[in-house]
């Protein structure tokens, strides 16, 4: 998933759960809906003027149609398989940098005003810079809160970030149908079961970016399917997203044993 458009749905998505919904929120999701169908109006009509054209379109409608129907009919197996989403997770993003430039500027951020608010409990992590290469001292960090539901604890009994004090903690925030979040959690499933008996945790937060991932069904099927076994709050309500003053899907913040942020890192392939 591209990070510019991760950054407009973000926008679209928070401004919706948050309730705060107006002319610019209005305006944005027309520019991106807009953004979306043009380019497959013109490849559609530009499409229909070739066929009309084309003489060999027009003597082998028939063998067309039924190579068309097969292609659909193999599209719609592999969508059952889920195979779409696994061909993009072993395919390397080689367009991550072209996105960088075009919605990664602070400018696009202050436009889309994606951050929550600046608190007592996030200020510090004004101090964080997006993979910096040595560890900073972003603050304390903030609460887990609001969360809807909890997977993988002991009866699903919320995780409080003071009780691991003392260990080292990676919050991971993602969203089970976002492609690039589902190329980080095999590094992150890696990371947890190598070091967790060494005083490493990992608290998943799925932050949903569609309607149908505030399911907690999908999102405990999709956690078993990646294989996460460290626990998941379930942050429907984007209070956790917010609090973080977070901006994309995947997003990795590391918080030392004294409960202090020293690194954020936008997860990148």
């Amino acid at each position: 998933m591209c990070r510019a458009r991760d950054q407009l749905l973000a926008a679209i998505v928070l401004a919706g759960a948050t309730g705060s919904i107006g002319w610019p929120t209005i305006a944005l999701t027309l520019s991106f809906a807009v953004g979306a169908v043009v380019p497959l109006l013109i490849f559609a009509l530009a499409g229909r003027r070739v066929a009309e054209r084309v003489r060999a379109f027009r003597r082998r409608q028939r063998e067309i149609r039924i190579a068309a129907g097969v292609v659909t009919i193999l599209l719609a197996v592999a969508l059952v398989f889920n195979l779409p989403a696994t061909l993009q997770r072993a395919i390397p993003d080689y367009t991550m940098s072209l996105q960088r430039k075009l919605g990664g500027g602070d400018e696009v951020r202050r436009q889309l005003n994606l951050a929550g608010a600046v608190n007592d409990q996030n200020a510090g992590l004004s101090n964080c810079s997006d993979g910096a290469t040595e560890l900073e001292n972003c603050g304390t960090a903030p609460d887990i809160k609001g969360i809807a539901q909890w997977l993988n604890t002991p009866g699903g009994a919320p995780v409080d970030l003071r009780s691991l004090h003392g260990k080292v903690v990676l919050i991971d925030f993602w969203a089970y149908s976002c492609i690039n979040c589902q190329r980080s959690i095999p590094h992150v499933v890696g990371w947890y079961n190598a070091y967790h008996d060494r005083g490493f945790d990992v608290i998943g937060v799925h932050t949903p970016e569609y309607p149908f991932e505030h399911d907690k069904g999908n999102v405990a099927a999709a956690t078993a399917e990646l294989g996460i076994k460290y626990p998941v709050a379930l942050d429907n309500d984007y209070a956790t997203w917010t609090n973080y003053r977070n901006q994309y899907w995947p997003a990795h913040y590391l918080i030392d044993a004294n409960g202090t942020v020293r690194k954020h890192q936008v997860r990148r392939r």
